[in-house]
């Protein structure tokens, strides 16, 4: 049995902390189910049924880090205001 993910922020909460528009975090979700590498059980819950293919998806490891760290940064600065 696959493992579900539980995603603890909606889409709107995730495309507001990555600085992206929802449409955007929308269309890549499904992009990705539509690829076979997610299958969602409802809006919130979802398992990675293509590990290897979600990792191609997300470009090189070095390229997410600095994704990462930069939308991390971003929240550290708009908290302090």
């Amino acid at each position: 049995m696959i493992p579900r993910v539980e995603l603890p922020l909606s889409r709107e909460e995730t495309a507001n902390y990555l600085g992206l528009t929802l449409e955007t975090v929308s269309r890549q979700l499904s992009q990705l189910k539509a690829q076979g590498i997610l299958e969602f059980h409802d809006r919130r819950h979802f398992s990675v049924l293509d590990r290897a293919g979600l990792q191609a998806a997300s470009g090189s490891d070095e390229k997410l880090r600095k994704h990462l760290a930069g939308a991390q940064s971003s929240m550290v600065a708009s908290e302090g205001v």
